[in-house]
C-alpha cells in the first residue's frame, strides 16, 4: 500500500512540475541617509536596524527574481526613497537596546524606485524611472506565487506585500 502511494506521489510531482526560473536581482540604495525613515539618530545611531531592514528587503527581491525572472536575466533596482510603515522605537531594557516597529492600521510603506530588467545578453527588456510604490491594507497578489515570509521577517510584511504586488503587475 505504501509503495502505491509513494509511486502515485512521485508521478504526480513529475507530471505537475513547475518551470524553474533563475533570474537574479541587484538592489542599490541611493543615498539612504536621505531616506524619509533614515533619520533615527536618537534610536539607531549606527543605522544597524535600518541596514538589517535593507538586507532583508534585498533578499526578498532576490527571491522574487529567482522565482519569476527567466534564467540569466537580471533586475537592477535602485531605491531612491523609502518610507516604512509605522515608526521604529527603542525598547531599552535589561538585555540592551532592541527595536520595535509600531504600525497603525492606516500606515503603509512607500518607495521610489528606478529599475531595469536586462536579459543575459545585456538587452533592456523593461525599465522605469521614479516609480512610486505604495502599500495597501488588502493583500491582493496571492500567497502561493511569492516567497514565504518567515517569522523573523514578519515585521516586513507590509513592504513584502507592496513589492509582491508591484512585481506581479510589472513582470508576471
Amino acid at each position: 500500500m505504501s509503495k502505491v502511494i509513494l509511486s502515485v506521489l512521485v508521478s504526480f510531482v513529475l507530471t505537475n512540475s513547475v518551470a524553474v526560473f533563475a533570474g537574479s536581482a541587484l538592489v542599490t540604495w541611493q543615498s539612504p541617509e536621505d531616506f524619509t525613515d533614515a533619520k533615527t539618530e536618537y534610536i539607531d545611531p549606527n543605522n544597524e536596524q535600518l541596514n538589517l531592514l535593507f538586507s532583508r528587503i534585498e533578499k526578498h527581491i532576490s527571491r522574487l527574481a529567482e522565482m519569476h525572472l527567466s534564467e540569466g536575466s537580471e533586475l537592477q533596482l535602485t531605491v531612491k526613497d523609502y518610507d516604512m510603515a509605522g515608526v521604529l522605537v527603542s525598547n531599552t531594557g535589561m538585555s540592551g537596546n532592541s527595536f520595535e516597529r509600531r504600525v497603525l492600521p492606516n500606515e503603509f510603506p512607500a518607495m521610489v524606485i528606478d529599475f531595469q530588467w536586462v536579459d543575459s545578453e545585456g538587452r533592456v527588456l523593461e525599465s522605469g524611472e521614479d516609480i512610486r510604490l505604495e502599500g495597501r491594507a488588502i493583500r491582493t497578489e496571492g500567497i502561493s506565487r511569492f516567497p514565504r515570509v518567515t517569522r523573523r521577517d514578519a515585521y516586513l510584511t507590509p513592504e513584502f506585500n507592496m513589492l509582491n504586488r508591484w512585481f506581479a503587475e510589472q513582470f508576471m
